[in-house]
């Protein structure tokens, strides 16, 4: 009889069935393993010898698998404590695991990268900010700029470098060198009040480039003639704010902010409406460790005199403006320079 067969699919097939249906659940094995000893009778006499030895042998093989676990385990149930603490030594892994809870669960943001490249940074008077590539300006460096508008700031920087906008009205805005769009000197650049946000008619004062890590001061100079340094790391904030109020004193017009980093003074030349010049270093002016100081005097003005601009002076030209350097305060001296 082979699976096939008529006599297999509608007869035999049926009463193995019908036959385990009714019988008890623990007995079924048997009425399995009694039908499998009646098909290969019928198949050829000689192959239930055959399933006779096999099916003896598989059950003393399991018999005997059964009585070396017990065995073993009588063994370790009679150990004493020694060799019970060998055993584990010899067989116990430490958990290469283990249950963390969600207050364990560490998130991590990701950050943008910013590519690294040399460049130099142009601020004007009107509001503009470029950011122009060496190479771009080795092409063409003539600046195009709106009518009436002028640079008054330029430096070299770095594309990861961070920015601090100073306006007129006490505050600071918050930005990065990478937020701007590298440009060519031939065009205006980007309008920072545009640009960042700014409340209606703010403008800018002073623009700050510095590296996430620098340390030391923002210097300050005034209309009027005073000047004052606050630790840059009273601007640098933890969270993501773009603007903190009341960033330094506006009992007078700023006429100049500028970055001295930790141990590197720099030296301000500050020119009156008058025509007198005074040349200050960095080193003497006073620091505060409250944003909105108001400083001290470092030019004397007479009534009606105002301080017309100031600004870091490179130290190629420190020779040549030596002159204009008076202890401070001072009224300065006639401004002969072009």
């Amino acid at each position: 009889m082979a699976y096939n067969a008529s006599l297999y699919i509608f007869i035999f097939l049926p009463i193995c069935l019908a036959v385990y249906q009714m019988t008890p659940e623990k007995h079924r094995w048997k009425v399995l393993l009694g039908f499998s000893w009646l098909f290969f009778y019928m198949i050829s006499g000689k192959l239930i010898v055959y399933l006779l030895g096999t099916t003896l042998l598989t059950h003393y093989i399991g018999i005997w698998l059964t009585w070396l676990k017990t065995q073993e385990q009588m063994e370790i149930g009679n150990a004493d404590r020694m060799q019970k603490k060998e055993i584990k030594k010899k067989y116990q892994v430490k958990r290469k695991t283990e249950i963390i809870t969600e207050k364990d669960i560490v998130s991590f943001d990701i950050l943008p990268t910013v590519d690294s490249y040399r460049c130099k940074i142009y601020f004007t008077e009107k509001g503009y900010f470029k950011k122009v590539k060496f190479t771009s300006l080795r092409m063409n460096d003539e600046h195009i700029l709106r009518d009436g508008d002028t640079i008054i700031s330029e430096q070299e920087s770095d594309n990861t470098e961070l920015l601090l906008f100073f306006t007129d009205r006490g505050q600071v805005y918050k930005s990065a060198v990478s937020n701007f769009e590298p440009s060519k000197a031939s065009s205006m650049g980007d309008y920072v009040p545009g640009k960042l946000g700014f409340e209606e008619n703010e403008k800018v004062v002073a623009a700050v480039a510095y590296r996430e890590n620098d340390e030391g001061n923002i210097v300050f100079v005034f209309r009027n003639g005073k000047g004052v340094k606050v630790p840059l790391e009273s601007y640098k904030t933890k969270g993501n704010r773009k603007k903190l109020t009341s960033a330094f004193s506006t009992a007078a017009e700023c006429v100049f902010a500028g970055l001295e980093k930790e141990k590197d003074e720099v030296n301000i030349l500050m020119i009156s409406e008058n025509g007198r010049a005074l040349l200050v270093s960095s080193a003497d002016i006073p620091l505060k460790t409250t944003r909105t100081s108001s400083g001290v005097t470092l030019m004397t003005l007479k009534a009606k005199n105002r301080l017309k601009k100031a600004g870091v002076v490179a130290d190629a030209d420190l020779k040549e403006l030596k002159k204009y350097k008076k202890s401070i305060p001072s009224s300065g001296v006639a401004f002969s320079k072009v």
